[in-house]
């Protein structure tokens, strides 16, 4: 989803990459569990 959903498309509306169009892959991924903590 881009910052305003209201006019950004995401995979959804794209489909698949066509594997040739890969340039990488992704090694490594962070995801915040508790939203609530502060920083």
């Amino acid at each position: 989803m881009g910052d305003h959903r209201s006019v950004s498309n995401d995979g959804r509306y794209w489909g698949f990459v066509p594997k040739n169009k890969v340039l990488g892959v992704a090694k490594t991924f962070f995801w915040e569990t508790n939203k609530n903590k502060t920083k």
